[in-house]
């Protein structure tokens, strides 16, 4: 239209189309908005629906926590649904969530920056809630990624078999998530005897006892 001279016809059909085109522009923005906001509201609702039918009985508990958790880690990093989660997550029971105990630990995540987002300190206080009354089914997945003596230091864990890289990330949430078993007042003693054990289990030379089964193999075998 720059090009075209003021008052012409070309000038007049130019500036109708462009009318059009932003009059279109602006009704696509609000309906593009709208959606949006019904969007976060019907997802709020599924996620506070899901967790009141959790919390109040036992009849969805075949895959009502597994929909409930599908919807959290797909917006995971949504900061504007933290409000809705974070009190849906804490009205649930832990034990429903011990079946995903595994797919739970795996999120565990610390940022860069030192600074915990909303979603990862609901998904740590959730995880720290389920090993202290579920310690059997919920603590071995987690603590096995807590570092040994020197892990931070060397950034690998030893195995018999290969050389595991654990992400420092990791093992600074897990750090986080599983305090000192010292503090008495957040472990019971189902807990402590698990951290023993994995304690002593971590001081077995495990590649000695390899070595004398296979010598002990082919002794027999000779």
């Amino acid at each position: 239209m720059s090009r075209t001279q003021s008052g012409s016809r070309t000038f007049c059909e130019l500036k109708i189309d462009q009318d059009k085109a932003e009059k279109l522009l602006r009704e696509d923005t609000l309906h593009y908005k709208k959606h949006n906001e019904s969007l976060s509201t019907f997802l709020q609702q599924a996620i506070d629906m899901y967790s009141r039918c959790l919390q109040a009985a036992d009849n969805f508990d075949n895959d009502g926590h597994i929909r409930l958790v599908s919807l959290w880690f797909a917006n995971f990093n949504d900061n504007d649904l933290q409000d809705k989660i974070r009190p849906s997550i804490d009205r649930i029971p832990s034990r429903k969530f011990v079946f995903l105990a595994h797919q739970l630990s795996a999120r565990l995540a610390k940022p860069a920056n030192d600074s915990v987002s909303g979603s990862q300190e609901t998904l740590q206080n959730l995880i720290l809630r389920m090993c202290r009354e579920h310690p059997f089914h919920s603590l071995y997945q987690v603590y096995c990624l807590r570092p040994s003596s020197g892990a931070m230091s060397g950034g690998r864990r030893s195995s018999t078999r290969l050389d595991i890289p654990l992400s420092p990330i990791c093992l600074i949430a897990c750090e986080r998530t599983l305090p000192p078993v010292n503090n008495s007042s957040m472990w019971n003693a189902s807990a402590k005897h698990i951290f023993s054990g994995r304690n002593a289990l971590s001081k077995v030379p495990w590649k000695k006892a390899e070595t004398d089964r296979t010598r002990y193999r082919t002794i027999c075998s000779s």
